[in-house]
Order: structure tokens, then C-alpha cells, then sequence
């Protein structure tokens, strides 16, 4: 009988496991995990007083322009931050267009001609600048640097960019952020490319399936995937990486918790400002 018992507890013990939280985050080997940080309202944040303003010079643009408000209105619906790379590139190739135009028409002697192309060209540039500096109008997120070093200290040093963030944009977010994204903090990853039909972007499985494949190849890594969208985040799971969502440093860092790994938050006053800034520790 006692022969018999042993391997049906066996069996029952390994079901059981992820239950009860065997498989959790602590019990894994730290070089054994990577971790793929989203951009935007993950680990920067909106400058909402600029991206008001710019959202105004926007609308006025559109509103004279129909054209505009086509390409614009075409590729809105471009699930994700590469919309702003796809349609600022959509509208710099209309302005080369009618600076074209306007190049023709000046040869042809029709300088008034040339003069409204122009000044159409004109408008399609204003427009593309602006959807660049949108998607470039976030800050620091308060408290991520510091989230990061704790999980550095705990022996966590695989962190790798998973975004929707077009990757010529994405070169210009490195730039604004270079104590966020270089080599001893997050690293390039999975971006999306704007001329590849189809776009390979979140939650689509294919983009998940790739992430697999270039950092869990051989199967032998956990891959904990952050992002501030609950449907990036579901999707992740079902491709079977830890999905965390983070609205907050401190929700990050509870979810982390829930994994076993011992972060301790808090906020400190900044002497020399006097705001308060979060601070995140290894307990």
C-alpha cells in the first residue's frame, strides 16, 4: 500500500506546486528571469500641460485641413505608440510631395502656384513635428531608477524594452531618457517597425511568441513581462510569462511582493526641493 501511496503523492505534490506558490519569482534562479519593460505609462509619464497644448495646435491643424484629417483619421486607429511614428512619416511624405509640386510649378513659371504648395508642404511639416514631440511629451516616472537598482542588487540585470513605440522614435526616447535605457539598466528589445506589413505589435500573439524566441530560446528562462495595459498584460500570460501590470511604482512593487521577492517602498523628501520622491529597497 505505502509503495502504491508514493508516487500518487508524488504526482499530486507537482499539480499542487503552482498553487501554493512554489513556482513563484523567489524560487527561480535570478539569471534565469528576464524582464520586458513597456514604455509609456510604465516607466516614463505623461507631461499632460504640453501634450494639452500640443493636442490643440493639432485639432486647429486638422480643422483646416481635410487632407490632414484623413492621413491622420487613416492610422489613428494603429493600436499602440507606433500610430505617432506611422502617421508623422505619412505626413513628411505629403510634405515632400507638394514641395515637389511647388519645385515643378516654380520651373513652370507659376509662382503663386508654387507659393500655396508651399505653404501646404508647410503644414504637413507642422504637423509631423508635432506628432513627433507628442509621443517624445513623458517624464521620468518617479520611483523607476530606483526599482530598477533594487532589483539589480537582488541579482536581477536582464532588462530589455517590449513597447509598441515606433523604433525611430524609440532612438529619440533613449536620448531624453539615457539613465532609463542604456546598457546597465534597460536595454534595446522588441520595438515595432512601421514599414513591416503586418505591424508586429502588442497584444497580437505573434509579438509575445517572438519575445519568447529571442530570450527564452532554449526554454530554460522566466520571462516577466510589465506593461500598463491590462490586455498586453493577459496576453503575456497566455504565452506563459509573469504578467504584471503597473499603474504605479508602489503597485509594481506589491506585485513583485506577491512574487516573493521582499521590495520595501517608501517616499522621501528631497532636501533639496523639498518635493517627495519614492525610494524602493531590497528587505
Amino acid at each position: 500500500m505505502k509503495r502504491l501511496l508514493l508516487p500518487i503523492v508524488a504526482a499530486l505534490s507537482l499539480v499542487a506546486a503552482p498553487l501554493f506558490g512554489v513556482n513563484k519569482l523567489k524560487n527561480i534562479p535570478s539569471d534565469k528571469v528576464v524582464c520586458l519593460f513597456d514604455i509609456h505609462d510604465t516607466v516614463v509619464e505623461k507631461e499632460t500641460g504640453k501634450r494639452i497644448k500640443m493636442g490643440i495646435k493639432t485639432a486647429w491643424h486638422m480643422i483646416r485641413s481635410k487632407e490632414a484629417r484623413t492621413i491622420i483619421n487613416t492610422h489613428l486607429d494603429t493600436n499602440g505608440h507606433c500610430a505617432g511614428e506611422l502617421i508623422e512619416q505619412k505626413l513628411q511624405e505629403r510634405a515632400r510631395y507638394y514641395l515637389d509640386l511647388a519645385s515643378q510649378a516654380l520651373k513652370s513659371g507659376h509662382t503663386k502656384q508654387a507659393k500655396a504648395y508651399r505653404h501646404k508642404a508647410k503644414r504637413f511639416m507642422k504637423l509631423a513635428h508635432l506628432f513627433h514631440n507628442f509621443e517624445l511629451s513623458y517624464r521620468n516616472k518617479d520611483g523607476v531608477v530606483s526599482l530598477l537598482e533594487a532589483l539589480k542588487k537582488r541579482g536581477y540585470n536582464q532588462f530589455y524594452v517590449a513597447s509598441n513605440i515606433g523604433s525611430k522614435h524609440y532612438e529619440h526616447i533613449k536620448c531624453k531618457f539615457p539613465e532609463l535605457f542604456n546598457d546597465h539598466m534597460i536595454k534595446d528589445g522588441l520595438t515595432v517597425d512601421v514599414t513591416e506589413i503586418p505591424l508586429l505589435k502588442k497584444p497580437d500573439h505573434a509579438y509575445f511568441k517572438k519575445l519568447q524566441k529571442m530570450y527564452n530560446s532554449n526554454g530554460d528562462k522566466t520571462l516577466v513581462f510589465i506593461d500598463d495595459k491590462e490586455q498586453n498584460v493577459e496576453a503575456a500570460r497566455r504565452c506563459g510569462m509573469i504578467g504584471i501590470r503597473i499603474k504605479s511604482v508602489k503597485q509594481c512593487v506589491e506585485a513583485l511582493n506577491e512574487e516573493g521577492l521582499n521590495l520595501t517602498y517608501h517616499k522621501c523628501k528631497s532636501h533639496s526641493h523639498g518635493s517627495k520622491h519614492s525610494r524602493i529597497h531590497v528587505s
